[in-house]
């Protein structure tokens, strides 16, 4: 239970990393240092039985249970030591909670209890039968303040209001009654029109004025830091509306939302011009630095476990055009490596510059506000990309693309690219390559010359945790098809095909396929300090007509940091296929049209700076057809589940506030196919030969999900 002080010692397994670290400096006579940071931030300090308050414990943990209708219970506590351990024992006779038995709404004022009823059955926390808590009139308190303040009451707040409870001790129910306390002030009383909408964003310029128009601007009109006309659909307070709280938190969200103002305040003042009940609105938006150039060095790891340094310059402008057009362009270096398992030192260059430029406006066919009041973007991209595998081959991409991002409410996240096009190009090959194409294993269609175009979506679910919530989620979808529109039109003029039998624009093939991703999240707070997360991950991709293959960037692999921890990236399938040569060459052929995977997750903190991790991987990928030079990675529905691959590790992480270094040692379960396949428990062991052959230790920078 939390707010118990002070917390125990935690441990990991039968160890206490945190506290042997923190025994091993004796004295530490800087506040600054090394020996300060070993000692009092990776360390963690021990928690001695004689610090303990056993008695406030109790009390605390009564009162807990009365805020949850456990009106009787007793709290009584045991001390279990030992030489060098004491364990604190609390024993709860709680008996049965009370429940909510009926709510009463006032009769007067009687304009004022209507509106209360009306408030409960729209947005009452309080239900008939359901254990009495604390929480639940909280709640339902603050929800009828919420309701007030978005009918026009400016000056109603939560403690004009006041809740009776009465208890029957012998059918454990509580009858509750709700209403207005005496001697509201007036003002309280009464609904509030906005008779004045005032935007401040001069920054005491000299020269400032007022520019009148749909929101009236102080301004420097010599220098416009945003046009008040662009600056209007941001400003959900309007004159002449009722005064709503809804409308002011969206006004305050969107400004700072534009990330062109450093800081922005919202005043309101009462008007009381003509005996009439006005407010008159304030907003002062001090303005950023337009422009900024700043360098980055950078340590990345992909999905596929290549890990190494980059250099990224970025350039950003928050206000191209004088209305918050954001521009960000960047130029990034990278040298990549595999640092473990068969294909370690296999390296690769990546070389990407990039240009994006977010509207905050929609452009074209998307309304200017979605239903919850939030303003789209426009979203507009160029990318030139270089990626250098020198074993294998180099590869080109260019990209455009035109779309749109918004908000739907705070938590749903969209982005939808009406227009997406990308040319793929081979700039060299290599004799691996080249034999792997003339073998069949890989087919050289993933790898031509090739264009990409069609509509993309992406939906993206990530509520914020509340307070005493025992689990949140996470919710990513994503649909992407290519071709269609390309295949349609040169179908329909009976254009020739290429010498391959496909489709092609200026002499370039096109890519016709559809694909989609299915990213789920449970995040469960199982203690303070421990937390349970599951995944799900879901995709297929399905070529056709114009392509028998996917594009090698949009195929599904499992394996690597984020995978199944237990396998190298791209080691496993599809199915139960195993690459007969065993060597670098099974990284291309290892991937599939379809992916199913699964991830459990426990992570709990050490103290300091360490949090730890206990894990299990599950998953596969297959293909959709039968395929000759790759047999058994067919998708089958009576044998699928006979060839996922399973993994299991623990996981140490060092979690210093802006970067997440972890470590995950993992070794599989399962193998889905080879000589070895299936379960492989029993031959887990610590000799040497087989720690060489199934231990994969997992370097990554941030959490795996």
């Amino acid at each position: 239970m939390s707010g118990l002080d002070p917390d125990a010692t935690r441990r990991f397994f039968l160890s206490r990393p945190g506290t042997w670290l923190y025994h091993q400096i004796d004295t530490v006579e800087k506040s600054k240092g090394v020996k300060n940071f070993i000692k009092n931030k990776l360390g963690t300090k021990p928690t001695y039985l004689s610090d303990v308050n056993p008695i406030n414990n109790a009390n605390i943990i009564e009162s807990r249970l009365e805020a949850n209708g456990f009106f009787r219970a007793v709290v009584n506590h045991r001390i279990d030591s030992t030489k060098s351990r004491g364990q604190l024992v609390y024993e709860i006779d709680a008996g049965l909670p009370y429940t909510f038995d009926s709510l009463e709404i006032c009769k007067s004022p009687e304009e004022l209890c209507a509106e209360l009823l009306k408030g409960h059955e729209l947005e009452g926390e309080i239900q008939v039968g359901e254990n009495f808590t604390k929480s639940a009139l909280e709640g339902e308190r603050d929800a009828i303040t919420t309701f007030f303040k978005d009918k026009g009451y400016y000056f109603f707040n939560s403690k004009l209001l006041f809740f009776k409870a009465d208890s029957a001790e012998n059918e454990r129910k509580v009858k509750t009654r709700f209403g207005f306390r005496d001697n509201i002030p007036k003002n309280a009383l009464h609904e509030y029109t906005l008779s004045e909408v005032t935007v401040d964003i001069a920054s005491e310029a000299d020269n400032s004025q007022v520019v009148e128009g749909e929101i009236k601007t102080i301004a420097d009109t010599g220098k416009f830091v945003i046009k008040p006309h662009k600056l209007a659909p941001f400003i959900a307070l309007k004159e002449g509306d009722l005064y709503k709280k809804a409308n002011e938190s969206l006004t305050l969200r969107h400004l700072n939302k534009l990330d062109v103002f450093e800081f922005v305040d919202l005043q309101f003042e009462l008007d009381t011009a003509n005996g009439k009940r006005n407010l008159k609105a304030h907003i002062n938006a001090t303005p950023k630095r337009k422009q900024s150039l700043r360098a980055e060095a950078v340590i990345s790891t992909t999905s596929t476990n290549f890990t190494g340094p980059g250099l990224q310059l970025r350039y950003s402008n928050l206000n191209l055009f004088q209305g918050a057009e954001k521009l960000n362009v960047s130029a990034t270096a990278r040298y990549e490596q595999q640092l473990s398992g068969s294909r370690r030192g296999l390296a690769a260059f990546e070389y990407d510059l990039e240009a994006t430029l977010l509207v905050p406006r929609a452009k074209g066919p998307l309304k200017k506000t979605t239903p919850s009041g939030n303003v789209p973007s426009t979203k507009y991209r160029a990318q030139y990309r270089i990626f250098d595998q020198p074993d294998y081959y180099a590869q080109s991409s260019l990209g455009l693309s035109y779309g749109y991002e918004w908000l739907t409410k705070s938590s749903t996240f969209h982005e939808l690219r009406l227009v997406n096009l990308d040319y793929v190009k081979l700039i060299s090959s290599s004799d691996r390559l080249d034999d792997l194409f003339e073998s069949g294993v890989l087919a050289s269609e993933s790898f031509q010359d090739q264009i990409i175009f069609g509509p993309a979506y992406r939906i993206t679910y990530s509520p914020p945790p509340k307070p005493a919530q025992l689990a949140h989620f996470y919710i990513s979808g994503s649909f992407e098809s290519s071709g269609n529109i390309l295949y349609g039109g040169l179908d329909l003029t009976n254009s020739e095909t290429g010498e391959d039998g496909r489709y092609e624009i200026s002499g370039i093939p096109f890519a016709q396929y559809v694909r989609s991703q299915l990213d789920l999240r449970t995040y469960i707070n199982v203690s303070k300090y421990t937390e349970l997360v599951l995944r799900q991950n879901l995709g297929i991709g399905l070529p056709y007509l114009n392509s028998s293959n996917l594009p090698f960037a949009k195929q599904f692999f499992v394996g690597g940091a984020s995978s199944l921890r237990g396998f190298q990236p791209r080691s496993l399938g599809p199915g139960n296929y195993v690459n007969p040569a065993g060597d670098f060459d099974s990284f291309f052929d290892q991937t599939g049209d379809l992916l199913l995977e699964w991830n459990a997750e426990a992570r709990f903190d050490l103290g300091g700076y360490f949090r730890g991790a206990v894990f299990l991987d599950a998953g596969n990928v297959w293909l959709k057809n039968a395929s000759e030079t790759r047999p058994g990675g067919e998708f089958k529905w009576n044998s699928f589940t006979k060839q996922l691959a399973v993994s299991t590790g623990v996981g140490l992480r060092i979690d210093i506030d802006f970067v997440v270094v972890r470590f995950d040692l993992a070794f599989p379960l399962r193998r889905p196919g080879g000589d070895n396949q299936g379960w492989v428990v029993d031959e887990i062991s610590i000799d040497r030969d087989w720690r060489r052959d199934n231990l994969i230790l997992n370097f990554a920078i941030g959490y795996p999900f």
